[in-house]
């Protein structure tokens, strides 16, 4: 019997597959730099994580972060739609905050 290597994969294992590698990344950024707290709340990152849109990098501070997204204190302001790379992380601008973006994660390269 002719086994094949192409086995349907459930959505479920899909998302759980990219949320470990999402989680990787993540870690990997936060820990190019210390993390602090910041001091109005003692669960927030504040990690030094610049981004890339068409090869153009800007300094950026990641503030929080979570498996759907996050929130970038930056100078620059993206329109909103526009894709952005953090590292290995695609994500699209979802919003324009008072001190930065806050952003949804769209992809991650293998």
């Amino acid at each position: 019997m002719k086994t094949s290597n192409s086995r349907s994969v459930s959505p479920l294992a899909s998302r759980l597959v990219r949320n470990e590698k999402l989680l990787a990344e993540l870690r990997e950024i936060a820990g190019r730099s210390p993390v602090t707290t910041n001091k109005t709340s003692t669960t927030t990152p504040q990690a030094e994580t610049p981004f890339e849109i068409d090869g153009q990098e800007y300094a950026a501070r990641l503030v929080s972060l979570s498996l759907g997204g996050g929130k970038l204190a930056t100078d620059h302001e993206p329109p909103i739609g526009s894709l952005i790379r953090i590292g290995r992380i695609t994500a699209r601008v979802v919003g324009h905050l008072q001190d930065g973006i806050a952003i949804d994660f769209v992809d991650i390269e293998d």
